[in-house]
């Protein structure tokens, strides 16, 4: 069960990118990601870090991901969960909040 948990968050990740990678444009998840400053924005948050500019990008990340999320596992799965939504929502807003006032398009990953 707990080893289930992780594969699916890294799973969904590299799902999502495979499907940047197919269908770009309007079809891709980057465009999807935190307005900033704007009531519309909002929606962007838990979608926010699930987005990756590149393979590279998530490469990078899936290791740290694995190695901590297994950690966090010795837990309970009830905390690995707690963690993911936890990390996922303070991402999301800090770099919400980091964006000059003055952009209007999405925020992406860098």
């Amino acid at each position: 069960m707990r080893g289930v948990a992780l594969v699916t968050v890294v799973g969904a990740m590299w799902l999502i990118r495979l499907v940047d990678i197919v269908l770009p444009g309007s079809g891709s998840a980057i465009g999807h990601g935190i307005v900033p400053r704007t009531w519309a924005g909002i929606a962007g948050i838990p979608t926010a870090p699930w987005i990756h500019s590149s393979v590279q990008h998530l490469a990078v990340n899936t290791i740290p991901l694995l190695i901590l999320g297994g950690l966090v596992l010795l837990g309970s799965v009830f905390e690995f969960v707690l963690v993911v939504l936890t990390s996922t929502f303070i991402a999301a807003w800090g770099r919400g909040c980091s964006v000059p006032a003055t952009r209007n398009t999405s925020v992406r990953a860098v």
